[in-house]
C-alpha cells in the first residue's frame, strides 16, 4: 500500500522542520549530529552488555527506539547504519508511536528524501546529467538507496516541467545550504 500524496507532502514539511530544528547547512547531511542537535541519544549495540545486546537484536537486526532514544546496530555496512538512524529519527519526528507497515513506509521515505532532498540534488545538478554515482558521492547514501534516490528525482524533474520549485520545504532546504541568512 502506497501513501496518499498529501501524506508525502506532509513528510516532506517535517524533513524541512527537522533540518532547521537540526540547523543542518552541510553535505553530506550527518545523522549524528541531526541526533545530537535534536537531543536524540544515540546507544549503539556493541556498547551494550551481551545480555542487552542480544535483546536488541531480537527487535531489530538495524536499529528501533525506546523512549525516544535510538539504539543502533554499529557494525552495519556505514551507509546503511546513516539510514538506519535517519529512519529511526523519522519515526521519532513523526510521531510514530506503535509499529506498523506505514509507519515504515513513512519512515523509509523519510530517511531517504532527508538523505538527499531533490532540491539539493538540482542544486548539484546544474547540466542536468545526474546519476546514481554522483548521488553516492554527493550525499553519501548506498547503492541501492541512490537507485531509489535517483529514480523519485528523476519523476520530481519531470513533473518540475521547467518551472522553479517553489513548494515552501523546499525553499526552506534550499536556504538552509544555500542561503542561511534567509532563514
Amino acid at each position: 500500500m502506497d501513501l496518499e500524496y498529501s501524506r508525502y507532502e506532509e513528510i516532506k514539511e517535517v524533513v524541512a522542520k527537522t533540518l532547521q530544528l537540526g540547523q543542518v547547512s552541510e553535505l553530506p547531511i550527518c545523522p549524528y549530529t541531526l541526533a545530537d542537535s535534536l537531543g536524540i541519544k544515540q546507544i549503539t549495540y556493541s556498547s551494550l552488555s551481551e545480555e542487552k545486546k542480544a535483546a536488541c537484536f531480537e527487535l531489530s537486526d538495524e536499529g528501533f527506539i525506546l523512549d525516544n532514544d535510538i539504539y543502533y546496530n554499529d557494525l552495519m555496512y556505514e551507509k546503511r547504519t546513516r539510514f538506519t538512524l535517519m529512519h529511526e529519527i523519522g519515526h521519532i519526528m513523526l510521531d510514530h508511536r506503535v509499529e506498523s507497515d506505514i509507519a515504515e513506509k513513512e519512515a523509509n521515505f523519510f530517511a531517504k528524501y532527508i538523505l538527499a532532498p531533490p532540491i539539493l540534488i538540482l542544486a548539484h545538478d546544474p547540466t542536468f546529467d545526474m546519476n546514481e554515482f554522483k548521488i553516492r558521492k554527493i550525499f553519501n547514501v548506498s547503492d541501492e538507496i541512490s537507485g531509489y534516490i535517483y529514480d523519485s528525482y528523476r519523476k520530481w524533474i519531470a513533473q518540475l516541467n521547467g518551472i522553479v520549485p517553489s513548494a515552501s520545504y523546499d525553499v526552506i532546504i534550499y536556504n538552509l545550504f544555500y542561503n542561511p541568512t534567509e532563514i
